[in-house]
């Protein structure tokens, strides 16, 4: 697969999504794919060296827990460089270190509890993170949507937001 992903390299939109006959015990180099925006699903891949192109702008993680694994230790410098981060379906449990990425979307994140590492971020959307309760480092965060975040009760902390969206 190694090679497979090397004809890739050139494509600006690129999602991987494994197949049943992956090998996922396999690790692949793919800090040479030069796409700028890449999707990856179900830990498709593991990844090798730890980084992604600095060419990569826009990622989006769906059930990808081993990715999620270096969130939770704190291994967050490869995200720097990154515009714009979507996480879905992970047990990621907190984001220390995610908040200088300017757009961050955290959906059916049922173990993220703790989002203080948020603030710097110029859009945070939380979609389906039923353990949050505090949500008071938003309250810098030029534009907010919180979707059915039930263990939320305070949201006045919130009231200097410029553009605010709540649904429950």
């Amino acid at each position: 697969m190694e090679s497979q992903l090397s004809l890739l390299k050139d494509i600006p939109d690129l999602t991987l999504i494994p197949s049943r006959f992956n090998e996922r015990e396999e690790v692949y180099d793919i800090s040479h794919l030069r796409s700028i925006r890449l999707a990856l699903y179900e830990d498709v891949i593991n990844i090798k060296n730890g980084k992604f192109s600095s060419q990569l702008r826009y990622l989006t993680l769906t059930d990808c827990q081993q990715i999620v694994k270096m969130i939770n230790k704190r291994n967050t410098s490869i995200f720097q460089h990154l515009l714009s981060l979507h996480i879905t379906k992970s047990s990621i449990k907190h984001v220390n270190g995610l908040g200088d990425i300017p757009n961050i979307i955290l959906q059916n994140c049922y173990k993220l509890h703790d989002i203080s590492g948020l603030g710097r971020n110029r859009c945070v959307e939380l979609d389906d993170c039923p353990n949050i309760r505090d949500v008071s480092s938003l309250a810098t965060v030029p534009i907010v949507k919180i979707r059915k975040c039930e263990k939320i009760v305070n949201f006045s902390c919130l009231s200097s937001v410029p553009r605010l969206k709540v649904v429950s």
